[in-house]
This record gives C-alpha cells, sequence and structure tokens, in this order.
C-alpha cells in the first residue's frame, strides 16, 4: 500500500501522513537530513508464500525509485533518481553523516534481486542522484535482516535469509572504514526480524522467524566491541512477530503489527519488560513488510 502512518508518543494516537507516490513493500527507509526517504522494494505481485526468494515469474514487482518527505510543512513526497543499481528489495538502509552530497547519503545493505538471488552487495548511495557506489561487500548474503547503526558510527547486521531459504543466526559488524567483521551467531535463527540500539549503545534483535516457527517473540542482545561479547537473551514480547515496525527512543522499543497482528508494545529498558500499548495499528488487519522510522 501507500498509506503512512505516525504514532504520537504523547497522545498515544495514530495519524496518517501524506502517501507515498508508490506502493511498496520490504523498501529501505530511514531519515536524512530530516527527511523521510523510501528507497526500492516491492510493488503489487510478490508473493511471500513462495519463502526467503519470493520469486514470481509473471511479472517484474521490484523497483528502484526513491522517494522522500522533506521536513517542515512539505504535504507530499517527492521522487528522486531511482537507484543506478537498479531494483532491489529486502535491504536495510542506513542514514550516513557527510557533507559533500546536496541531498544526503544512503548506506543500502543487503537485499535481494528480481530474480530470487540474494545479495551481499553495500552500496552508498546520493540521494541527489541515484548513483550507487559499491563498498565492501558484507560477509554472507542476506536480506529480511536487522541492521543498526551503533553510537560509535560502526553498523551492526544479524540474521536474514541466505540462498536456498536458509534462516541464518549469523552477525556482523562494520567498522568506520568500512571492514566488515563477523560477529557471534545468534541464539536463535531470524529473518524478518527488527534491530534496534539501546540507550546503553547495546545492539538488540527481536522476533522474526527460523526454519521452524512461523513467528517468534523471544529477542536478544549484544554488547558489540565487549571482549567477551555474547548474545544473550532479552524479556519476549508479548506477541510472536515478524516483518514488524520498530523504533527505540528515551529507553524504550515501540513496536507494532507483524503478520495478522495490529497490536503494539513497548519495552521498558529500566524495567526490563514490555508492556501492552493501547495503540492498535489504524487497520482492521496486521501490516508486514513496511519501513519505520523515528522522526
Amino acid at each position: 500500500m501507500r498509506k503512512v502512518w505516525r504514532l504520537n508518543l504523547a497522545t498515544l494516537q495514530w495519524g496518517q501522513m501524506p502517501n507515498l507516490n508508490a506502493t511498496r513493500r520490504n523498501h529501505g527507509c530511514c531519515i536524512v537530513r530530516g527527511s523521510l526517504v523510501a528507497l526500492g522494494g516491492e510493488y503489487d505481485g510478490y508473493d511471500w508464500r513462495k519463502g526467503c526468494t519470493g520469486r514470481v515469474d509473471k511479472k517484474e514487482v521490484f523497483t528502484s525509485s526513491v522517494e522522500v518527505l522533506p521536513p517542515g510543512e512539505q504535504k507530499a513526497f517527492v521522487d528522486l533518481p531511482p537507484l543506478s543499481c537498479g531494483s532491489l528489495a529486502g535491504t536495510q538502509a542506513v542514514a550516513m553523516e557527510e557533507s559533500n552530497s546536496t541531498a544526503g547519503t544512503v548506506l543500502l545493505l543487503g537485499g535481494g534481486h528480481k530474480n530470487g538471488d540474494v545479495v551481499s552487495t553495500v552500496y552508498l548511495v546520493d540521494l541527489a542522484t541515484g548513483v550507487c557506489t559499491p563498498q565492501s561487500s558484507l560477509l554472507i548474503a542476506r536480506h529480511w535482516f536487522a541492521a543498526a547503526r551503533l553510537p560509535d558510527g560502526r553498523i551492526a547486521c544479524a540474521g536474514g535469509c541466505h540462498e536456498m531459504h536458509r534462516v541464518m543466526r549469523s552477525a556482523e559488524v562494520m567498522a568506520v572504514d568500512g571492514t566488515w567483521t563477523k560477529l557471534p551467531s545468534m541464539l536463535a535463527a531470524r529473518a524478518g526480524c527488527r534491530g534496534c540500539v539501546l540507550s546503553d549503545g547495546r545492539f538488540a534483535v527481536l522476533g522474526g522467524r527460523d526454519n521452524s516457527e512461523p513467528k517468534l517473540a523471544s529477542c536478544e542482545v549484544i554488547a558489540v566491541g565487549d571482549v567477551d561479547a555474547t548474545w544473550k537473551p532479552m524479556p519476549p514480547m508479548y506477541e510472536a512477530r515478524d516483518w514488524f515496525a520498530c523504533a527505540a527512543v528515551a529507553g524504550c522499543i515501540i513496536v507494532a503489527g507483524g503478520h495478522e497482528i495490529s497490536s503494539a508494545e513497548l519495552f521498558d529498558e529500566g524495567l526490563n519488560r514490555w508492556f501492552r500499548l493501547p495503540v492498535a495499528l489504524p487497520t482492521h488487519y496486521g501490516l508486514i513488510h513496511m519501513g519505520c522510522v523515528l522522526l
């Protein structure tokens, strides 16, 4: 769909924002210089029941389009030049700090092509031109994975799908110089999971699905960089979720939606527990494969 909703955390009310110009899911999404950016993804015709590759022969369903909702009182998304690297879906997009581009840059990690190939590519995307400059590749090709930028500028990635529908436990981290290093494997294999950074800098990965469970409620966390860094379990969510919305703010994690789920929850880091929120998504059904950012 094209719809965009915003949850006001002060009033716990959902409000509708301007629609996307293009229907899309499984797209990259991030905030760049205050603007909301959506990159790539899929449109009508995708069949999630076909597994990690989601191969569809009847028509092209992936897109290279890019659009942005500028900050302030702008009332509509604006189309930007398409990705020069072609159509990608199931990627992760991370805003980069720089001053050379007129529109900002985004690091686009992994994902899949329309032919079903899962890729390890990493591109630095100049939003002003759409030019995708190759960077050091991921150690393992992956899509539908979790990723987040750590406070020191490193980028952590975990889980996702690899070739042959294999859901992974592997994790890796990109240093500020662009080199990738293997991290300890997660406690559970996860695809369709979500990642965020806690207030103390730890990298948390939540939910998803593995090769046997359709949805997971479990969560885990790692202190990347510690000498004895290992994944440790977090309290599980009330609802098992995959491909849901997730954002960290003010010592809390907000999650909403997922396959056939419209509920929302909040994790309080200080209390180390989850709370149900009385703010179900403004739909009569669950939402999946959506992008999510903190405005």
